[in-house]
């Protein structure tokens, strides 16, 4: 029992620490299991967190505007992918998003900013999620 839970942790940590094998939110020292990460996530990685979302805010006009739409919810040819929803913040990590930006995507192309930039875009683009509507507590009759 005690070696399951174990391999389990292993997994988990291996699954959490290389994610995709794409630039990390937060450099790694080493990959569990070997060779599942590549040599992008030894480096330091690129994260919101280390931005400037006003800065963003002028890049998110200038270049991603015109399909993703001021505020972050979509245009039909962002196939409306909407940057204001919780669950698509959450199911993105900075360095896919990263990866996306640099390598583009059909029929997003390919953006050159600098590291950053991309900082400050990505500043930006983690403050423009809305939080989800509280759920109303339960009507007591």
């Amino acid at each position: 029992m005690f070696a399951r839970l174990v391999s389990l942790f292993v997994i988990a940590t291996a699954l959490t620490g290389c994610g995709d094998g794409g630039v990390g939110d937060t450099p790694v020292d080493r990959c569990v299991p070997a060779g599942a990460c590549d040599e992008h996530m030894f480096k330091a990685g690129i994260s919101a967190e280390q931005g400037d979302a006003a800065r963003g805010a002028a890049i998110y006009a200038k270049d991603c505007t015109r399909c993703h739409g001021e505020t972050g919810k979509g245009l039909a040819e962002a196939r409306r992918i909407d940057m204001t929803s919780p669950a698509w913040q959450a199911s993105l990590r900075d360095g896919t998003i990263v990866k996306t930006v640099r390598a583009g995507r059909t029929p997003m192309p390919a953006f050159t900013f600098s590291d950053q930039e991309l900082k400050d875009l990505l500043a930006h683009i983690r403050q423009l999620e809305v939080t989800p509507p509280s759920t109303p507590s339960p009507k007591s009759y």
